[in-house]
């Protein structure tokens, strides 16, 4: 029995089938219309119609639309081979099934693939009075492919694949039930909110690495559910768009909390120098919220200014503020490393003992009476 790919004819010779393929917006054909709209209404495709012909079905007196995106038929039952059972396939396109390249011979996956020198060495053998016929109750498509032209088209395995091999791939689909497709749009959108759940596990992570541990088992779930998904319904949710999803809000994430780690670094440390040394404060920073008692051996000064009150009434806040300034820059020189040479200009600025001093100097000697 024949099925040729040209049913478009007023008299066609024998059952056909479209071989019309639709390539995806990348140019890659991944999907495969197993019935196709028409002019003239609805037409099967060569798998379709290569599968019909297999269980001696018509395509005009055996198959049904009882839905609008629906196509019906009874079949015998593949389990008791008696009972009549409905099977429906979709009009719209489904996704191939696709399991291994067709350059593939061997494996419960591939078919098998002949040229035209192993047919004809098949047909020898068959000519040859030997009573064996390899290609009995086989299905066997035949396409052609020569340089520059020939059934040729962009697949998921490369871009010059031969396209008889897709037709082959859809009436497998059919034979096993095993036709892909995609998940509704609602189902999408919901696989594509479940990156929101990087927002629950940055409140309930306090570090990037429990926050990137809760990445891994987020990407890990969704994987195994969209393996579920494919393996139990035959549905093909968008799980690399959702891991996507997932990788870039963690990494905003975690670049968040690495801004606000170095904005609050910067304030302490802009808050802090005003009151810790250098080396304190370098400590602080480096550990921070692991300041813990220690036992340290440390100098304490204590300064009692006489007369502060009259003298801020004089000076004014502004006044008052420098003048503390310098007492406590003289004061802390010796204990500050960054103020050795503070320290070391005051020394070679200060006068000996009964040496004429200016008018500040005095003032400054006058004022800083300690106890």
């Amino acid at each position: 029995m024949l099925v040729r790919s040209f049913p478009f004819r007023d008299s066609p010779p024998a059952p056909g089938g479209l071989i019309n393929l639709a390539a995806d917006a990348d140019g890659v054909i991944r999907h495969y219309d197993l019935i196709h709209r028409t002019e003239k209404g609805y037409e099967p495709s060569l798998a379709f119609a290569t599968y019909l012909l297999a269980l001696g079905l018509d395509w005009t007196r055996d198959i049904s639309f009882p839905e609008a995106r629906t196509a019906q038929w009874n079949e015998i039952s593949p389990t008791d081979f008696v009972t009549m059972i409905p099977r429906r396939v979709p009009v719209s396109p489904a996704l191939l099934n696709i399991r291994c390249p067709w350059s593939v011979e061997s494996g419960p996956a591939a078919f098998d693939y002949m040229n035209l020198r192993q047919l004809d060495k098949l047909s020898e053998k068959a000519g040859s009075g030997n009573s064996t016929r390899p290609l009995a109750n086989k299905i066997l498509f035949v396409g052609y492919v020569a340089i520059g032209q020939g059934d040729l088209g962009a697949t998921i395995f490369g871009s010059h694949e031969p396209l008889i091999y897709l037709h082959s791939t859809a009436l497998d689909d059919l034979i096993q039930s095993r036709w892909v497709m995609r998940t509704s749009r609602a189902t999408d959108a919901l696989w594509l909110l479940s990156a929101l759940l990087v927002l629950a596990g940055a409140h309930w992570c306090r570090t990037k690495w429990a926050l990137v541990f809760w990445w891994a088992v987020g990407v890990i779930v969704v994987v195994a559910a969209a393996g579920a998904a494919l393996l139990r319904l035959n549905l093909v949710p968008p799980v690399m768009a959702t891991v996507s999803l997932w990788t870039v809000a963690t990494i905003l994430e975690i670049a968040r909390r690495h801004t606000n780690e170095l904005t609050e670094r910067q304030r302490l440390r802009n808050t802090m120098s005003l009151y810790f040394s250098p080396r304190v404060l370098n400590d602080v920073l480096a550990n921070p919220g692991r300041l813990d008692p220690k036992r340290l051996e440390i100098s304490v000064l204590l300064t009692d200014l006489r007369n502060s009150t009259p003298l801020a009434e004089l000076l004014g806040t502004e006044g008052m503020l420098n003048f503390l300034n310098k007492i406590f820059t003289v004061e802390t020189a010796p204990f500050l490393p960054k103020t050795v040479a503070w320290r070391n200009r005051l020394a070679t600025n200060s006068s000996p003992i009964g040496a004429r001093r200016t008018r500040s100097q005095m003032q400054l000697i006058a004022l800083c009476a300690l106890r």
